[in-house]
């Protein structure tokens, strides 16, 4: 089960980073429709970014619990995991535009893809430990729930905060 469970974790990385893309123009091909804002990027802010990274890691652990890929700790896992991911994505994004002064795809697809690693490394790390308390499982389970919060009504009433803004024309949340 342990290498089982290490070849899912991998290949996570590749299919969470394929998913995130696919959410990236997925508000433009529903036709800009709002019902689709909660979960597709409506626009080139950081927290968009954040947001597609977040659900397509919550919706690959979504499909590993309903296939079976389950380990100890698979709640807390993959609470962390949704956690990390768009956690990593702001850090490392101002970090490279602090030390390079510039923006840069292919940073910004390299940062993405460090992100999603990171989050299925945690993943996988807290899947091979000893099972813990049950209150570990309820931590990751409302871990999951506040980001889910957070995430949809932040897509429809976003803050006036940098973190929200679109740096191509300065507007905040849905055209």
């Amino acid at each position: 089960m342990k290498r089982k469970i290490l070849l899912w974790e991998l290949v996570g990385i590749a299919v969470i980073f394929l998913l995130s893309s696919l959410f990236h123009f997925g508000f433009a091909w529903s036709g800009n429709n709002p019902a689709s804002a909660f979960v597709f990027a409506t626009n080139e802010s950081t927290w968009e970014h954040m947001k597609i990274f977040f659900w397509a890691t919550l919706l690959f652990g979504l499909v590993e619990f309903a296939i079976g890929i389950r380990g100890p700790n698979f709640i807390l896992a993959k609470g962390l995991a949704v956690f990390l991911v768009p956690f990593l994505i702001p850090l490392l994004f101002y970090g490279y535009l602090a030390i390079l002064g510039g923006d840069s795809l292919i940073m910004d697809l390299l940062i993405g893809l460090l992100a999603v690693a990171a989050g299925q490394g945690v993943s996988l790390a807290v899947l091979r430990k000893r099972p813990l308390p049950k209150s570990f499982a309820w931590f990751g389970l409302l871990l999951c729930l506040l980001l889910i919060v957070l995430f949809v009504v932040f897509s429809y009433v976003p803050p006036h905060n940098f973190l929200f803004q679109d740096p191509r024309n300065g507007t905040f949340g849905i055209p």
